[in-house]
């Protein structure tokens, strides 16, 4: 794992520093930073450059895993790839979360490896959990159409980035004609033939995928650089 390289290039082409703080889920909240064993990481904008939180509470080699598994994603910002924002309603941000983790992650898992030797596998473990609470989640998302278009992209992002799931994904994607629709939608406009598409088409492929879905009053926003 060659994580050094990857956090100067990261610098480099941010022009900024990035820095690591671990702790546990407690001190995590009591710092203001939400972080458990099901999201074990999560990267915030400070002057002068980004903190990248992690859980000290999985093994070092995990630990690793997600630190640059977090600088992947900024290493494809720096080069011009943008995340979608809403409000910070939970479920609004659900959404956004697998939205950009479908517009990124078939970038950044392929990087890691080829130019750093740095697997994804416990990320790609992590993604795996809804394949045995799939139903559960479902239910328990009811009616509520931004949790299942959520979860139409969590399935999406498996079936791009794992081998030997598609059998469980497509069962689970029978559940709802919700998550079908957003697994879809997703495949035609968030599936970017490259990371570094222009702004303007960045936003249009996302205001298309918001507006075919039926959001059509949502205050989006892009975030790059």
């Amino acid at each position: 794992m060659d994580i050094t390289r990857l956090k100067d290039d990261v610098s480099e082409l941010l022009e900024e520093q990035v820095e690591t703080l671990a702790l546990s889920a407690e001190e995590g909240i009591m710092a203001g930073y939400s972080i458990s064993y099901e999201s074990p990481a999560l990267t915030v904008a400070i002057p002068g450059g980004w903190r990248i939180v992690i859980l000290n509470t999985i093994n070092p080699g995990e630990q690793l895993e997600i630190v640059a598994h977090e600088l992947g994603h900024l290493l494809l910002k720096a080069e011009g790839l943008y995340d979608v924002k809403l409000t910070e309603d939970w479920s609004e941000k659900y959404l956004t979360s697998q939205i950009n983790s479908v517009i990124a992650h078939h970038f950044l898992i392929e990087r890691l490896l080829s130019e750093y030797a740095i697997p994804s596998t416990y990320h790609l473990e992590l993604q795996k959990n809804i394949l045995a609470t799939g139903e559960e989640l479902i239910k328990d998302a009811g009616d509520e159409p931004l949790i299942l278009h959520g979860i139409g992209l969590r399935l999406l992002d498996l079936i791009i980035n794992t081998d030997g799931e598609e059998d469980r994904i497509r069962e689970l994607l029978t559940c709802s004609e919700q998550i079908v629709k957003a697994f879809e939608l997703g495949e035609e406009l968030l599936v970017y033939p490259i990371h570094q598409l222009p702004a303007e088409d960045q936003y249009r492929r996302i205001k298309d995928f918001f507006q075919r879905l039926g959001y059509k009053n949502l205050p989006i926003r892009l975030s790059g650089r």
